[in-house]
């Protein structure tokens, strides 16, 4: 912990100890007022949240509106080591001590279970989605397995929301608005329909205009427009057994942002695309990249095209304001999701209650985004008049007929093998130097409960169910950009097509897709929990849980695969075979399906013949458990305390990599580990001074095998395993000295460290050696290394120069005179920062050729993970609230309540990098509610943020072929407004 943070802790520390003096020294001068119970059901039966030995943090629906959680990333500021960041494609990492989501495959699970009334979600929405009438949400830390349907290793949160009341009609609204047109409207109405028979209907809108300002065309972005309906229905069938039927929708149509700000510093080279020594807003050197590196000097100087040299590195074109962006692209967000499920519960004795849950749940989530958000002022972009005269047909195709160098205004057939995604959206082709992507994803799930608990009167109880669930998901991501359509040209060129008017061979899709066709896991488990009385004051449990996963892959990475024919007078598409064959085609399904047939595209090669898909199944199957003693001795000085200890094996199944282009990397590992952790615990819950103080307080160490974590290289996410070690604290105060004044605040612990792995960090493939030669591929954009083994830079060698050079590869190192490459006198790439030697080559040239000469062939220098953090898990963070009641004549009352939250500095990524350290931060909000008599209505004033702070709470680091830039995501800025409700008997 630096200086800077521990002088803010230390202040943290000091406001939150004196909040419990300022207390306790009012205390004696007013009536005291005992703190209200909290009825948690984290065990499957309803007891006080100070009687369960298991670290739970539970929230009703007042409770969420005091302390402004409105979605999930608020839980970060209220539960002890708890963070949450949005994730780079459509999915987010909610971490409890440490454990998350730390890694990027469709096969993966998360390592906390997020569950909706006990439905476990594979792929939830409530992510997004703000909270509406909510019975309560708890959030459980330490793994789960014994008492939920679906195991995780890190914890769980259940949302449970409000059940219809036989007994009353009822109602509640409530409207608020605030800054950037900020508008909420949300309520519930409650209807007894008949005896025996209610039904309870709940609803959300919020709208507002975006945080972020896109420079290039003047418009917010990242807005929300979004709504929610929920229905409920209550069945009472007898005295014993009730049916709860719930269903709700989703729905968001926005500019949301997957990623609020990206950084670089910026790489003169290109060898690199943004250099690992920091965090910058200055844009990635774009020719580093694969869709400008395909349309450099390097593939079209026999086209006439010379602009490697006048790359655009106008630093302004990424503002260093974190909230302004320039995309050319501005984002579309669309989101639904559709939930359902029954609940029966009946006592089938006085002894025995048992519980069936069935549930479905299916979601869709597109979006598209701006790929670097840093494009320049240039109006409609040029094609150079020598691609024009040597390839005219594509000229043509592109939107120009004219060698002269017209402007580039045509939107290209969304069908077409190049450039536009086949039944996508319209795509403009320019040379800006911008791109997008499109992050694809539908989900849909079954799954099943059935519980059996009994409440028998002697000592042994037991709670014993059945689990099983069925998801499915098809997920699509691609990267368009108008150099990849340069490329897809030049690197099919053939004499037999130079100056044709009418046609021309590309290669195709003219865009990057890595596309999973089918992900399908079925996961069943059996579970259990046996407890013993042993005295009054002396509990023994014991769980136990069989789970079985067996997942089916099928998908494929396509980019520049396939030859094709284009003819541009017919606007057909012929795929052009190795064989010979010619076979036309409409999409890209039809393109790759013909291309296999031929062995001319092969998604497998562990399979005989050209595979469209790859196909891979797996299965894992393991028995964990836990172990707990729970004490509740006498003790002078509290009201009631309770210690126990627990031990629990916790487990989560590996998976299967994503796709990944096995002709240029083959020896990638196609699947990752599962992992397992054995968890301690030891804890107290202490009530004092007549139930006005709450003193809860656990230590914590967790034994990680094989934990799961992944980096994005060579195109693809890699997932691998490895080990760590967890110990951690925390302490959790309220107090309530009188009717008045209420004070909270919590501190957390955290130590983590990874074990002893050998691994390859993209961001830095030289590891800062200076006895090694660092490449870039001219082709896919990869790095490569080759180390000198003692006999100087391969640049200043011009035998092996020369040998790359005959074998059809260039070799353009930097820092040197390239005597006129690309028509430019004295032509000189700039060096790579803190690398002794850099070029631009072929790495299979450099792979075949290097130990020829005595050198050694490397993808990147490794490194060690020993003793590094986990990402995201800052080592101290503090929260602390003050609220304050006072009561009018007439029934009115006002409460003003004050919230803040520090947390110490933390690393965003498991390298561990001095530009991966991410500074200590903290946050302030605040707001003052008056109520009507019988709080019958309310108006609140609010502010969240309150000193309108950027701060930073996860990032995402892409692989050389995009630039090696680093995606961030923040806080939400400072948001202020008037809340107005009213109670409806």
């Amino acid at each position: 912990m630096d200086s800077q943070s521990q002088r803010l802790f230390q202040q943290s520390t000091v406001l939150g100890v004196l909040s419990l003096v300022i207390a306790a020294l009012v205390a004696p001068t007013t009536a005291q007022a005992a703190i209200e119970e909290i009825v948690v059901t984290a065990q499957k039966r309803a007891e006080s949240v100070q009687d369960v030995p298991i670290s739970v943090s539970a929230f009703d629906n007042s409770a969420l509106e005091a302390r402004q959680i409105d979605t999930f990333s608020d839980l970060q500021f209220n539960v002890p080591n708890v963070s949450y960041s949005k994730g780079n494609f459509s999915g987010n990492n909610f971490q409890i001590r440490g454990i998350g989501t730390l890694l990027t495959a469709t096969s993966s699970d998360s390592g906390v279970g997020m569950h909706v009334n006990d439905v476990y979600i594979n792929s939830p929405r409530i992510f997004e989605t703000e909270y509406y009438d909510v019975e309560q949400l708890e959030v459980l830390r330490g793994p789960q397995g014994t008492l939920f349907g679906r195991n995780a290793t890190g914890g769980a949160v259940n949302l449970k929301t409000r059940r219809p009341d036989m007994d009353e009609l009822y109602g509640d609204v409530e409207l608020q608005y605030g800054d950037y047109d900020h508008g909420k409207i949300k309520g519930a109405v409650n209807i007894p329909i008949a005896d025996g028979i209610a039904g309870r209907i709940a609803g959300i809108w919020v709208q507002r205009e975006g945080y972020t300002d896109n420079l290039l065309t003047g418009d917010d972005i990242d807005d929300r427009d979004q709504w929610s309906l929920r229905g409920s229905l209550r069945f009472e069938l007898g005295d014993n057994t009730t049916l709860d039927l719930i269903g709700y929708t989703f729905e968001e149509d926005s500019t949301r942002t997957r990623s609020q700000k990206q950084f670089c510093n910026q790489d003169p080279s290109a060898i690199l695309g943004c250099t690992p020594d920091g965090l910058g807003t200055e844009p990635i050197n774009a020719f580093a990249t694969a869709g400008n590196a395909l349309s450099s000097t390097l593939l079209l100087g026999p086209l006439g095209v010379f602009d490697f040299f006048n790359q655009n590195l106008d630093p302004t074109t990424n503002p260093g304001n974190l909230r302004d962006v320039r995309l050319q692209y501005e984002p579309e967000y669309e989101a639904e999701e559709d939930f359902y499920m029954a609940e029966l519960v009946s006592d089938i004795s006085d002894t025995l209650t048992i519980t069936a849950i069935a549930a479905y749940q299916d979601t869709e989530v597109t979006s598209r985004q701006d790929y670097n958000g840093t494009a320049s002022d240039t109006g409609a972009a040029v094609i150079p008049a020598g691609f024009c005269a040597t390839v005219p047909a594509a000229c043509a195709y592109f939107g120009t007929t004219d060698g002269g160098g017209i402007p580039v205004s045509t939107v290209l057939d969304p069908n077409a093998s190049l450039g536009a995604i086949a039944g996508g959206s319209e795509f403009v082709l320019d040379t800006r130097g911008a791109g997008r992507d499109l992050s694809l994803a539908e989900s849909e799930q079954y799954s099943g409960e059935l519980r059996l608990a009994s409440a028998f009167n002697g000592p042994l109880n037991f709670l014993v169910a059945a689990y099983y669930l069925d998801f499915e998901t098809e997920t699509d991501y691609f990267v368009q950009a108008p150099g990849l359509d340069y490329g897809a040209v030049a690197l099919a060129l053939d004499p037999a097509f130079i100056g044709n008017p009418d046609q021309f061979l590309g290669l195709a899709p003219g865009y990057f897709n890595s596309e999973t066709d089918a992900f399908e896991l079925e996961s069943t488990g059996i579970f259990g929990e046996l407890y013993y009385e042993a005295t009054d004051t002396l509990k023994f449990t014991l769980g136990l849980r069989w789970t079985r996963d067996e997942k089916f892959v099928r998908d494929r990475q396509v980019f520049l695969n396939v030859p094709v024919l284009v003819d541009v007078p017919s606007n057909t598409t012929t795929f052009v075979g190795s064989d010979g064959s010619f076979t036309p085609v409409t999409n890209i399904s039809e393109l790759i399906t013909a291309a296999a047939g031929v062995g001319d595209y092969d998604a497998d090669p562990n399979i005989p013949g050209g595979q469209v898909y790859r196909e891979d199944d797996i299965a894992f199957e393991e028995i964990t458990g836990r172990f707990v003693i729970d004490w509740v001795p006498t003790v002078d000085f509290t009201d009631e305390t309770l210690v126990y200890f627990s031990y629990s094996r916790g487990y989560k199944s590996g998976g299967i990599n994503p796709p990944i282009d096995t002709t240029l990397f083959p020896n990638t590992p196609t699947s990752f580990d599962p992992e397992e952790i054995d968890a301690y615990e030891i804890g107290t819950k202490n009530t004092f001074w007549d139930r006005t103080m709450q003193a809860n307080f656990s230590l914590f160490y967790y034994d990680y095998g094989d934990l799961q974590i992944g980096k994005i290289i060579n195109r693809t996410s890699l997932n691998e395993n490895t080990d760590a070690d967890i110990f951690g604290a925390e302490l959790e105060l309220l107090y309530a000295p009188n009717e008045n004044w209420q004070f909270n605040a919590q501190v957390s612990y955290l130590d983590t460290e990874l074990g002893d792995t050998e691994t390859i960090d993209p961001r830095d493939p030289t590891q800062g050696r200076q006895d090694v030669t660092l490449l870039k591929d001219f082709v896919d954009a990869s790095n490569c290394v080759v180390e000198h083994n003692g006999l100087g830079p391969l640049s200043d060698n011009a035998a092996f120069v020369a040998a790359v050079q005959g074998a059809g590869a260039p070799y353009l190192p930097t820092g040197r005179d390239l005597g006129g490459f690309g028509g430019v006198p004295g032509a000189v790439i700039p060096t790579t920062p803190n690398v002794s030697d850099s070029a631009f080559t072929a790495c299979a040239a450099a792979a075949a050729i290097a130990p020829l000469f005595g050198y050694t062939y490397l993808d990147s220098v490794g490194t060690n993970l020993d003793g590094n953090q986990l990402l995201n898990a800052p080592e101290l963070t503090f929260s602390a609230g003050a609220e304050y009641t006072h009561f009018f004549d007439g029934g009115l009352s006002a409460t003003a309540r004050l919230d803040y939250y520090w947390q110490d500095e933390f690393y965003s990524t498991t390298f561990n990098r001095r530009q991966d350290l991410i500074d200590s931060w903290d946050v302030w909000n605040a707001q003052v509610t008056l109520y009507g008599k019988d709080q019958q209505w309310y108006a609140r004033f609010f502010v969240q943020n309150i000193e309108d702070d950027d701060e930073i709470v996860g990032t995402y680091q892409t692989d050389p072929s995009s630039g090696l830039f680093t995606n961030a995501f923040f806080i939400e800025p400072r948001l202020y407004g008037l809340t107005v409700g009213i109670s409806l008997d």
